[in-house]
């Protein structure tokens, strides 16, 4: 999943901090999110779909495409 998130952060020319802002989210933990040491919570999730501008199902998809190594083509 961290993965997936540091990509669409990444995509949205948005910086961890600026996530941070978007969704209210402590950086410390999105940091922890996208090196893979935490797992969040369904809540941060939505949050992070939010601040991220997409939505819940896109990034579910972008995950799943993830785990089972299929490209995603967003």
């Amino acid at each position: 999943m961290g993965r997936v998130v540091r990509r669409f952060r990444e995509e949205a020319g948005m910086t961890q901090e600026a996530l941070e802002g978007a969704t209210r989210v402590h950086v410390t933990h999105i940091r922890a999110i996208e090196a893979g040491r935490r797992s969040p919570s369904f809540d941060v999730v939505c949050r992070l779909a939010s601040g991220l501008g997409v939505t819940l199902a896109a990034l579910g998809a972008a995950i799943d495409a993830e785990r089972s190594g299929v490209s995603d083509d967003r």
